[in-house]
C-alpha cells in the first residue's frame, strides 16, 4: 500500500518516489486536467460550493434540468436523473429492486455486479458472463417477471459485455423483463463519441433496460446517473431516497454541459494509448483485455512487484474485499505518453526473455 499528497496523473508520488501510475479509473484523465478545473471554478463562482436543497424543492436551478436534457441526447435515453454519486443513484437502484422483488419479481444478479446496485437479493456464484446469460434466458422462459441486474463492463476481468444475447429472449405480451446494467466504467469511454451502453443495448419490445452509472471515473466528477424511459424515471424521482437526497453539486454539472470538445480530445487521446499498447502485445500472452477498453487483466500477480521494482506502479488489490482473489491489471489513461507506453512495453519484453 502506498500513500500520497496529490491525486495521480500519468505519475504518482510515494514514498518510493516518483512513480509511472499504470492503475485508476480516471481513464480520460478529467480529475487533473486544468481546463476542466477551470470550468468548475466558473461554476462554483455561479452556484457556490454545494446545493444542499432537495431536488423536489419550491425553488430549483436549472442546470440540473439541462444536465438531464443533455445526457438524454448524448446517450439515447428517453429520460435520465443524476445524484450526487454513483453509489447513491446505485442504492436508488438497489430500493427499488427490493421493491420489484416484493411484487413479484424474480431477480437474478450477474457474476462481479458493482456492489453500488446491491439490494440484499444478490448471490455469490462463481461463473462466467456468458453462463449467468444462458441461466437468464432459461430462467426467462418460466417466469412471468424477472429483473437482470449485471455491468456493461467488467473491471475485475476486462471484458465489456456485448448485449445481443437479449434478442434471443423469446418475446412474450405477458411478460415483463428490466435489464438494469452499471456503467460506471463505460461512460465517458466505450459507445459512440464515449455515450456508454445505453444505445448498444439493442430496444426490444418485451425488455425494459435502465442503466445507472457513476460520473467519477472517466468524467472525473462526483455526481450519479440513471438513464431509462419516462415512466421508471418518473417513478425513481417520487422515491424518498431521491428527494430526501442532497443533488449533484450544480458546479459540476455547469462544468460537465461545457466540456464535450475537452471529453473528445481526452478520449482520442485514450483511443490512441490502448492501440499502442494493445498492438504490441500478441507476443506476451500476458493479459485479457478488449480494444475498447483501457484495463488488461494479468493472472501473473508477480508482474506488480517486478514493475514497482522498475519505478511502474500499476494495480493489483483483493476486491471487493479483503478476501477475495488478487486483481492485477494495468490501467491506461489520456494522459500517459508514447514514451510512458513503450518504456512499459520494453519492461514487459524484459520480464518475458
Amino acid at each position: 500500500m502506498f500513500f500520497s499528497s496529490k491525486h495521480p496523473d500519468r505519475t504518482v508520488s510515494t514514498e518510493k518516489g516518483e512513480l509511472l501510475f499504470f492503475s485508476g479509473t480516471s481513464y480520460l484523465g478529467m480529475a487533473v486536467n486544468t481546463d476542466f478545473q477551470e470550468l468548475i471554478k466558473e461554476g462554483i463562482g455561479i452556484y457556490g460550493t454545494n446545493y444542499g436543497s432537495s431536488r423536489t424543492s419550491n425553488l430549483r436551478l436549472n442546470v440540473f434540468e439541462q444536465a438531464e436534457e443533455y445526457l438524454c441526447e448524448w446517450t439515447g435515453a428517453a429520460a435520465s436523473l443524476t445524484m450526487s454519486s454513483g453509489f447513491l443513484a446505485g442504492q436508488l437502484i438497489a430500493q427499488w429492486i427490493r421493491e420489484l422483488a416484493s411484487n413479484g419479481y424474480t431477480i437474478i444478479y450477474a457474476p462481479h455486479t458493482h456492489p453500488a446496485v446491491f439490494s440484499g437479493l444478490e448471490q455469490e456464484k462463481k461463473q462466467t458472463f456468458e453462463q449467468w446469460t444462458a441461466d437468464a434466458r432459461a430462467i426467462a422462459t418460466s417466469v412471468q417477471k424477472l429483473v437482470l441486474v449485471c455491468n456493461s463492463v467488467d473491471v475485475l476481468n476486462a471484458q465489456v459485455h456485448d448485449f445481443q444475447w437479449l434478442k434471443e429472449i423469446i418475446s412474450d405480451n405477458n411478460r415483463e423483463i428490466i435489464l438494469i446494467a452499471d456503467d460506471s466504467h463505460g461512460i465517458g469511454v466505450i459507445g459512440k463519441n464515449g455515450n456508454g451502453i445505453f444505445s448498444q443495448i439493442p430496444d426490444l419490445q418485451n425488455i425494459k433496460k435502465v442503466v445507472v452509472a457513476s460520473l467519477g471515473k472517466a468524467l472525473g466528477m462526483s455526481a450519479g446517473i440513471v438513464l431509462a424511459n419516462a415512466d421508471v424515471i418518473d417513478k425513481l424521482r417520487k422515491s424518498t431516497f431521491y428527494s430526501g437526497a442532497s443533488p449533484a453539486l450544480p458546479a459540476y454539472l455547469y462544468a460537465f454541459l461545457r466540456a464535450k470538445h475537452i471529453h473528445q480530445t481526452q478520449l482520442e487521446k485514450l483511443k490512441e494509448n490502448i492501440s499502442l499498447f494493445s498492438s504490441q502485445l500478441s507476443d506476451f500472452q500476458l493479459f485479457d483485455y478488449t480494444l475498447t477498453h483501457p484495463v488488461f487483466r494479468t493472472y501473473q500477480n508477480d508482474l506488480y512487484a517486478y514493475l514497482l521494482e522498475n519505478k511502474v506502479l500499476i494495480s493489483s488489490f483483493p476486491y471487493p474485499t479483503p478476501d477475495s482473489e488478487l486483481i492485477t491489471r494495468v490501467v491506461l489513461s489520456s494522459l500517459h505518453t508514447k514514451e510512458d507506453i513503450e518504456k512499459l512495453l520494453m519492461l514487459l519484453r524484459q520480464k518475458i526473455s
